[in-house]
């Protein structure tokens, strides 16, 4: 694929016509216009290493740098205008969803700070500082502060290359003070401070005391309104952080321990003039970039924690925001004007529509899928049949559908909450957990009931219902040469790190020389074996083909093959939705619907029965345990679920006249639903013919309860007030009471008395109570 990306970059050096070049003033292009930052200014400014991936591909394919105007660079233009000695340095924080712009921002206000000859201290991550380290060493000047000699080389490296423009403005600002690096080093006073950087480059030893120097020295400076100092630092919430510094005690080390993020700190603090701060919060640090289940933390306090959202208080915050039609409008057609975009699918106003709807506005998405339309031409639109629904003309949005709220409602109406035998059942896990008992009043039972419901609710929460990814293989190119070069396929894969599992790029190079795109299947073995994942192997397990799945679900470890599928496999994956089906399926044929309810699948499960018109045989198993509301409910669903159905349901029917109106208008599922006319026509259930009868989750065996009303099993039974004095109940023998009465002794509230040595060999006072506990209550009635 780079080879194809080095072919299409043009030739010589075209100037796009709504591109234009930032000046050297502080007005920048008006909000969504396109300028370019010229090759020497990238150069200098060291872009290469501080800017996203997909603006690097940009620079290396296209030849030129040319980002997009936003409202929040021209915000940091303002507030970067209105910096003067007389005012406290300006601190702001650039917030937002992962993907909007915030590092892009970053690097384009220090190209803005560089055009106004401004002082740079650019810190392309914070994370270097407290897990990209190579080498430690304990710092002299200050016990126990570790030094970080390579990151500190870096940051000196960084400054001299960014700050060529204003080298020698810096030489003219001299030291303060001498300072004494070692025996045989130093800087005298009155020396120029870019002394300070030479030092650290060239005694690597020196560089982090170095750095402190330096900063010390523009603060000063800066104040002295000698130069304006523009501090940039990309991720710096993660100056407070979690490191993997280790101490010799194999400890990890605290951030203040840090001597580097000690510096970066006093450069945040406002206890200088004539400078400004800008700094990125990123939810890298406190979870997973490429997490897209989870709501992510993204505004400053979140990210920053207490302790450094008070380091940086007074802030002004800036959000940055997904794009606006008018800003992916200008980025289409520069990419048109660029020939980026190959198809005449790719530039039509289809293609415009489809980029902008697919990535949700978001930049980062939107950048990702101009690089794939690039390769592929266009994406095709999925075909509107849905791989759910059985019936060959269905064109149902099915995602839509399951989400819609009263169909979530009527769904966890249905999956029954069983704490004791499925939420909270004994599991065989490998990390072995102790068991606790407590002694509780019945107020307190009663609200650790409730926290237990909704911590249930929340273990059930319903598997998503996807449609499975099109397997859109696109041929690419096709070479006679390689014909028959080998019998076996090369696959080529993007490893790429902030690329995401989904719009990662994987082709195939057939025997026959064709070069074409990754079916599903090949692109998440690749995944699989690139970025591995703990249980789950590069090849599917065995356990998901018969004849190990026919095994387990002989088994009843339907729920446990489920669960394992949720964790191997996306929700969008077709082999997870193909493996459902065939478990929802063999479980609708043999009535074992007991091994789902109270699940997170059943309400899943439920959904795909009723969406394809399969609902008598779970009718029937609610009716035979005389569940007349579920009964009710699951006619309501597939009602909702397919409004041309035949049944008619009134807005005020009962549930008995819902489910006896299904049964006159279905007779041809007579023979299907015995136990429901059983119970709606003589309120028979199908336990009062014979003891309910419970299979055991993963045990294939079966236990058998007491009858309905009876008391069942002891060890299963719970003390109330009813029991607890009763040897009948679950304490038995344990529930005798004996009377006490409390006696004044003479020494009362005198000093106790000591043990005696023959107190403590025969068990102190207590060794001469009775043995008898039952004579001993005897004696207690008759005094």
């Amino acid at each position: 694929m780079r080879l194809v990306l080095r072919l299409a970059r043009p030739v010589g050096r075209r100037f796009f016509s709504s591109a234009e070049s930032a000046t050297a003033s502080y007005t920048l292009p008006e909000n969504g216009t396109l300028y370019e930052i010229d090759r020497d200014a990238t150069k200098q400014l060291n872009f290469r290493t501080h800017l996203p991936s997909g603006l690097r591909k940009q620079l290396d394919t296209i030849g030129e740098l040319v980002t997009l105007v936003r409202e929040p660079l021209l915000e940091v233009s303002s507030c970067m205008r209105a910096v003067d000695k007389t005012i406290p340095t300006l601190r702001l924080v650039l917030w937002g969803p992962f993907g909007t712009g915030k590092t892009v921002t970053l690097n384009q206000a220090v190209h803005h700070a560089y055009q106004n000859q401004w002082a740079i201290v650019n810190l392309r991550s914070a994370m270097d500082l407290t897990r990209q380290v190579k080498e430690i060493e304990m710092c002299t000047y200050v016990p126990g502060r570790i030094n970080d000699p390579s990151n500190a080389i870096s940051i000196l490296q960084n400054f001299k290359q960014q700050n060529q423009h204003i080298w020698k403005k810096l030489a003219e600002l001299q030291t303060e003070r001498d300072y004494e690096w070692s025996k045989s080093e130093k800087t005298a006073q009155n020396k120029p401070i870019t002394d300070i950087v030479e030092m650290g480059i060239s005694a690597p030893f020196l560089a982090t005391d170095c750095v402190g120097a330096l900063f010390r020295e523009l603060r000063r400076h800066a104040k002295n309104d000698g130069i304006k100092v523009l501090v940039a630092i990309d991720d710096a919430n993660s100056l407070w952080g979690k490191t993997l510094v280790k101490r010799a005690d194999r400890t990890y080390a605290q951030p203040h321990d840090l001597s580097l993020v000690v510096h970066f700190r006093r450069m945040i603090s406002n206890d200088w003039s004539n400078g400004c701060v800008l700094m990125v919060a990123d939810k890298k640090e406190v979870s997973d970039a490429n997490n897209q289940l989870e709501v992510p933390r993204i505004t400053p306090l979140e990210l920053f924690g207490e302790e450094g959202f008070e380091h940086i208080e007074p802030v002004i915050p800036i959000e940055t925001t997904n794009y606006t039609e008018k800003e992916t409008d200008a980025i289409f057609e520069y990419y048109v004007k660029k020939n980026w975009l190959a198809s005449e699918a790719a530039r039509s106003e289809d293609g415009r529509k489809q980029l902008m709807y697919l990535s949700a506005f978001n930049p980062h998405y939107y950048e990702r899928l101009l690089m794939l339309k690039f390769r592929l031409g266009i994406i095709s639109v999925r075909k509107s049949s849905s791989q759910w629904v059985k019936s060959a003309e269905s064109s149902v949005n099915v995602e839509k559908m399951f989400i819609e709220p009263e169909v979530q409602k009527l769904l966890t109406e249905l999956t029954e909450i069983d704490m004791e035998n499925k939420v909270f059942r004994p599991r065989r896990t490998s990390i072995q957990q102790r068991s606790h008992f407590a002694l509780m009043t019945d107020e307190r039972l009663e609200k650790t009931r409730e926290r237990m419901q909704e911590e249930a609710r929340r273990f059930l929460q319903f598997v998503p219902v996807k449609e499975p990814r099109q397997e859109n293989v696109q041929i690419l190119s096709k070479d006679k040469e390689l014909e028959a070069f080998d019998t076996s396929k090369f696959v080529f894969t993007d490893i790429t790190f902030d690329a995401t599992d989904q719009d990662r790029t994987v082709v195939v190079r057939e025997p026959d020389g064709t070069l074409r795109t990754a079916n599903p299947e090949e692109h998440d073995r690749m995944n699989r074996t690139y970025y591995q994942k703990p249980n789950r192997p590069v090849q599917p397990p065995p356990l998901f083909e018969d004849p190990f799945l026919k095994d387990a679900l002989d088994r009843n470890e339907h729920e446990f093959v489920l669960d394992w599928a949720c964790w191997f496999y996306e929700p969008d994956d077709p082999s997870f939705i193909r493996l459902t089906h065939q478990i929802f399926d063999r479980i609708n044929e043999s009535e074992k619907f007991h091994v789902l309810t109270s699940t997170r699948h059943f309400g899943t499960f439920v959904f795909y029965l009723a969406l394809n018109d399969n609902i008598p045989k779970l009718l029937n198993y609610f009716g035979g345990l005389g569940r007349l509301t579920d009964c009710a409910n699951l006619i309501r669903l597939q009602k909702t679920l397919r409004p041309d159905w035949r049944v008619t349901i009134a807005q005020g029917d009962s549930n008995e006249k819902i489910v006896k109106d299904f049964i006159k208008q279905n007779q041809r599922f007579k023979d299907v639903i015995q136990d429901l006319l059983n119970f709606v026509n003589n309120g028979q259930l199908k336990a009062d013919n014979q003891k309910h009868t419970r299979e055991r989750i993963g045990g294939g065996g079966q236990s058998t309860s007491g009858a309905i009303g009876g008391t069942g099993d002891k060890r299963r039974a719970r003390i109330h007030s009813g029991n607890i004095r009763s040897s009948d109940g679950p304490l038995g023998d344990l529930s005798d009471e004996y009377s006490v009465k409390v006696v004044k002794s003479e020494g009362t509230g005198e000093t106790h008395e000591k043990p005696t040595k023959n107190d403590r060999k025969t068990g102190g006072r207590w060794g001469n109570r009775p043995k008898n506990d039952r004579n001993s209550k005897k004696n207690d009635e008759d005094e």
